[in-house]
């Protein structure tokens, strides 16, 4: 890649050989950025965040506030609010630091590349997306203008600006991005690197995203027949194996679901030493969910006791999904969600007792803003359509008393299922609030 905003190694090598050679002014200063570029380096953003500070300061003082010192300064503080989600603050100061260095710097200088991209990240933050792709366009130009069109530097600026086209409503718009983006990547980096098979699955998941199955389905079909052909499974395709199996989920093809998980597991117990501790927990958990959404409840259980089994092999390392296990998730819901996709205000509360192979039992409703006629309907649905990963301790699905969850009314011909309930918004463009079940003691 050609430009990296901050390569922190570069950037603390040259203020440490530079040093030895500069006023003692500048060598306060040259000391100062190597101290930010050090905790960046290591992603400490408070303690970047306070370096930043000191450099805002030092600049100002040293060569005023229209100095592109002081700019450049004022552009890593706000790079840092970024990092810190305080993104309002970023937004003015990178704003600030934007107009400063125009007037300074040279009109394409890749110096003005970090202050307009993590500008467009701030804006994208707060939704003011027209705004946010205002300044990755102009972003995008600079890489144009410096090394082509093909450049591999923009290429997370197109990702971002897709991501804004989306949230835009302009999926036409945000589809052609995400394919360019697909393209630059296997240009420069090569179809078989690992740069295209992230930015392939990549593409097959925003694909799900929209709920266009069928073509995410052939679009991994053919990235993963690229990579391995008819061979057996490498582990380089992990993504698009794991792209594909929840594009079956998602496209009820559960048949071929099962399979795909099937073989990602075989593939990782083939080549364990190829996979994190939590890629292989995380195997067992997408094959136990997508079982117990199709309502093979017994199934469902044994990938789940299993994943408790790899944990408990890893000593400390899988401490904290042993704790994570031991508390009940959340996996299937039927006609109601745990968010509020409507905006309405038609919640049921219910208390219920979870049997040991995550089926609700004793189920009563305790509080509603539903009308009554839903509220009853909710009740008899309930421990029907909804399941739960039951609480796995030592190695064994238990039951659970006293548990009560708020759930809310799925509007009419909206289908958020079976996808993975950590994406939510799937088919919808409402805000989605997540509403966590407390366990009884």
């Amino acid at each position: 890649m050609r430009y990296n905003p901050v390569d922190p190694v570069l950037a603390v090598t040259l203020c440490l050989l530079l040093t030895a050679c500069l006023p003692a002014s500048a060598e306060s200063e040259y000391a100062l950025w190597a101290d930010y570029y050090a905790w960046r380096k290591v992603d400490a953003h408070a303690e970047a965040q306070q370096a930043a500070l000191e450099l805002v300061e030092f600049t100002r003082s040293r060569h005023g506030e229209h100095s592109a010192q002081f700019g450049k300064a004022l552009a890593e503080l706000g790079v840092t609010q970024v990092l810190l989600g305080q993104y309002d603050e970023a937004f003015k100061g990178l704003s600030r630091a934007e107009l400063i260095l125009k007037q300074q710097l040279p009109l394409y200088s890749a110096e003005l590349l970090s202050p307009l991209t993590f500008l467009g990240s701030a804006l994208q933050a707060v939704e003011r997306h027209e705004e946010a792709l205002d300044a990755f366009t102009r972003a995008q130009h600079i890489t144009h203008r410096l090394w082509g069109a093909h450049n591999d530097t923009q290429i997370r600026i197109v990702y971002a600006k897709a991501d804004s086209l989306q949230a835009l409503g302009r999926l036409q718009d945000a589809e052609h991005l995400q394919h360019t983006a697909y393209q630059l990547q296997r240009t420069n980096y090569g179809v078989r690197s690992t740069e295209a098979i992230e930015a392939s699955a990549r593409l097959g998941n925003w694909l799900r995203s929209i709920g266009a199955y069928h073509e995410a389905i052939r679009h991994f079909h053919g990235a993963i027949d690229e990579i391995q052909g008819s061979g057996p499974d490498i582990p380089e395709a992990y993504p698009l194996l794991r792209g594909m199996a929840h594009a079956y989920r998602g496209g009820y093809r559960g048949r071929y679901a099962r399979s795909m998980y099937q073989r990602i597991l075989a593939m990782m117990a083939e080549h364990p030493d190829r996979f994190s501790l939590d890629e292989r927990i995380g195997a067992y958990l997408d094959y136990g969910d997508w079982a117990m959404q199709r309502y093979h409840e017994g199934e469902a259980v044994e990938q789940y006791e299993q994943a408790w089994s790899l944990a408990e092999a890893a000593g400390p390392d899988g401490k904290r999904w042993i704790e994570y296990l031991a508390n009940p998730q959340l996996v299937r819901f039927g006609e109601m969600a745990p968010f509020d996709v409507s905006g309405g205000n038609e919640f049921i509360a219910f208390e219920f007792n979870l049997s040991d192979d995550g089926r609700p039992r004793k189920v009563k409703v305790v509080d509603h803003g539903a009308a009554k006629r839903a509220s009853y309907e909710a009740r008899r649905h309930f421990p029907k359509e909804v399941r739960f990963r039951p609480p796995i301790i030592d190695g064994e699905a238990v039951p659970l008393e006293a548990l009560t969850s708020t759930m809310y009314v799925l509007p009419a011909h909206t289908l958020l299922e079976p996808e993975p309930v950590d994406s939510p918004q799937r088919l919808t463009d409402q805000p989605a609030e997540f509403v966590t079940f407390e366990v009884g003691r």
